[in-house]
């Protein structure tokens, strides 16, 4: 299966990364690198929800982003050289084509297009970071638990049943609570809450989501 979503890219630039990467497959909660760490390493997510953050002074995680098909992680400080700017975790299994950053340097030399899709995805995703990072950098734990539904909500492994539906599967309470902040207990005590208003519907593994546009009003609220 092809990646495609997040790069847009034509058919050749597919088959020129295709052949310039490896196809890895990971096991939900794999850590693919750490923030500070040094690592050529550049991964394109072909399937499954992979989760970016940032570890707080105080030691808790802040999640940036949650990005599945089409997303590209650790092109900033493969190409810095530096260290990775955020920590990348899969949330479920995963398969990922990975590159090396000198590959594809040659690569982006000759079909300039590409680098040109990649910076424009590279904005999108930095755009969507910090926009998330403001609205949650005072938020409370409900809102960050709301926000995070809302983000899983909308991806495209969330299996839609209408116009304003969708079904999370595979997200388990621990890890809605790492991507909050928060407690497991406190997690399950939360969802229990946001199911008697009528805002979802929670099952082992599954989150039934009545209506994505009213879930997210209730960032708002809490």
């Amino acid at each position: 299966m092809a990646f495609d979503d997040g790069l847009a890219l034509a058919a050749q630039h597919h088959a020129a990364l295709e052949r310039c990467g490896r196809v890895a497959r990971m096991p939900a909660g794999t850590r693919l690198f750490d923030a500070g760490q040094s690592d050529d390493r550049i991964f394109l997510v072909r399937a499954g929800r992979v989760r970016t953050f940032a570890i707080a002074a105080d030691g808790q995680e802040i999640t940036t982003g949650v990005w599945s098909r089409g997303s590209v992680m650790g092109l900033l400080g493969a190409m810095e050289q530096g260290g990775k700017v955020l920590s990348a975790q899969t949330l479920d299994a995963a398969e990922l084509l990975v590159l090396q950053e000198e590959r594809l340097h040659r690569l982006v030399l000759d079909h300039p297009d590409l680098g040109w899709g990649l910076m424009r995805l590279l904005a999108r995703m930095a755009a969507s970071s910090i926009q998330r990072a403001l609205r949650l950098a005072s938020a409370s734990a409900p809102q960050r638990l709301v926000d995070a539904l809302v983000m899983l909500a909308e991806l495209p492994e969330a299996r839609h049943g209408g116009a304003a539906a969708a079904v999370i599967e595979g997200i388990s309470q621990e890890t809605l609570a790492g991507m909050t902040g928060a407690s497991r207990p406190w997690v399950a005590q939360a969802m229990g809450d946001l199911a008697q208003r009528g805002l979802l519907v929670p099952s082992r593994l599954r989150i039934a989501v009545p209506d994505v546009a009213r879930l997210r009003a209730a960032v708002s609220t809490g």
